[in-house]
């Protein structure tokens, strides 16, 4: 009876190894998703929209700057979301997403959600202008600031099993579990 414990026990303490072996070769997962969010300010001053940072500088074009970190080609899109502030203002703005040569979208920041930036390859950097405008001289928002957050995120063409990639854990995580199951059977002597 008690070599069957030992035999049992070393059988166990083999796949527990061979367990902890390969989580440490594995590595950390890889994400296939990748998301950045820039908060900035948007002020009127006098009848012109302008972007103020926090020293005081304004200017009415801003620029963001992504990158895809990931190690495959990701389809980034962006969008903008009011954090605080005049919401009137930010549903009255209108907005130019631009990078270079190529423009994403021209129309009112508030209605900037899911537009597509196009593909970016993998360890690549792009940088966007914006340009804010409002559509007609009102002095009604003279001085009124709102500050926007814009989201731009990255999604891949494939997705994970299993959100950190490790579902192959299970068939040695079964494995240790009926030997544990065996194990208190034998002391209960049921086998």
């Amino acid at each position: 009876m008690f070599k069957r414990y030992v035999g049992f026990l070393v059988v166990t303490v083999i796949l527990m190894a061979l367990l902890f072996a390969a989580v440490l070769l594995m590595g950390p997962p890889r994400s296939v998703l990748e998301s950045s969010v820039h908060e900035l300010q948007l002020e009127v001053v006098g009848d012109m929209p302008v972007f103020s940072s926090p020293t005081g500088e304004t200017d009415t074009d801003s620029s963001l700057t992504f990158a895809n970190t990931t190690d495959q080609a990701l389809q980034f899109f962006l969008q903008a979301q009011v954090e605080a502030g005049e919401l009137a203002l930010f549903d009255l703005l209108t907005i130019e997403v631009s990078s270079g040569e190529s423009g994403y979208y021209y129309g009112p920041l508030s209605r900037l959600h899911g537009i597509p930036l196009g593909e970016l390859a993998a360890d690549e950097v792009r940088e966007l202008e914006l340009e804010v405008s409002l559509p007609a001289a009102d002095k009604e928002f003279d001085d009124q600031v709102v500050a926007v957050s814009f989201e731009i995120t990255g999604q891949g063409d494939t997705i994970p099993l299993t959100q950190a990639n490790i579902d192959w854990l299970l068939i040695p995580g079964l494995a240790l579990t009926g030997s544990g199951l065996i194990l208190y059977l034998l002391n209960k002597d049921f086998i």
